[in-house]
């Protein structure tokens, strides 16, 4: 190879590596721009206002959810112990009522009404003859029904049940379906007339069944004392 067609292909390399380093230089300055930016005292202050701005916001709607879900559970305890109260109340006062014998009829001095102003009570406290009051101050104006709706919708939201799903459930999503359910049925019931809806003079008997069966659900049958009476 002479010496001139050596000097031609060195020549050839240069501007070959001069083309690529040309090539290069856009996305280098626009490397170099970005990271210049946020030396600068302005790009500084800029990224530590996104950062802590963020950072906040994401704080802020997590301390927020966390609030959420303790209002949410203690309202749901404080629903559960209303319930249960009344329920209790019903029954203590109505237990001395009757006859400690097998059939557990009202006694002779007990006229058949005053079933009925136990159930009114148990209803709604606040319209009822006997004024037994609630245990917290904001339920005292609340009928028992407007709780159990309250706490079933409240429940729904805990446990994010979607009735119109048709996922496959798990044995932990369909008792929490299946206790919400009961807890809107025992609503409903009340709402129907309840103990009243096949006799004006329902059975002290025939009351407890209905209650237990159609009111009462596991977790209102712990904390009270009518759960040891005699009847149930």
């Amino acid at each position: 190879m002479t010496y001139q067609q050596k000097q031609a292909i060195r020549k050839e390399e240069i501007f070959r590596e001069e083309v690529r380093k040309e090539l290069q230089k856009p996305e280098e300055k626009k490397s170099n721009k970005f990271i210049s930016f946020f030396n600068t005292g302005f790009g500084l202050w800029f990224l530590t206002s996104v950062v802590v701005a963020l950072f906040t916001f994401l704080y802020g709607e997590y301390d927020h959810s966390k609030k959420e879900i303790k209002e949410r559970t203690t309202k749901i305890n404080h629903l559960d112990l209303e319930i249960e109260s009344r329920i209790s109340e019903f029954w203590v006062r109505l237990e001395p009522l009757t006859v400690k014998d097998s059939s557990h009829a009202l006694k002779p001095e007990v006229k058949p009404d005053t079933i009925r102003y136990l159930w009114d009570e148990f209803k709604n406290p606040a319209l009822g003859v006997l004024k037994s009051g609630s245990i917290y101050e904001e339920y005292k104006e609340r009928s028992t029904i407007s709780l159990m709706i309250e706490l079933a919708s409240l429940l729904e939201e805990e446990y994010h049940v979607d009735f119109s799903s048709d996922k496959k459930l798990t044995n932990k999503d369909q008792e929490v379906r299946d206790l919400i359910r009961r807890i809107k049925k025992a609503a409903t019931f009340i709402a129907g007339n309840g103990i009243y809806y096949e006799s004006k003079n329902p059975s002290v008997h025939y009351i407890w069944d209905n209650f237990s069966d159609k009111i009462i659900i596991g977790r209102w049958a712990d904390m009270f004392p009518y759960t040891d009476c005699e009847l149930c």
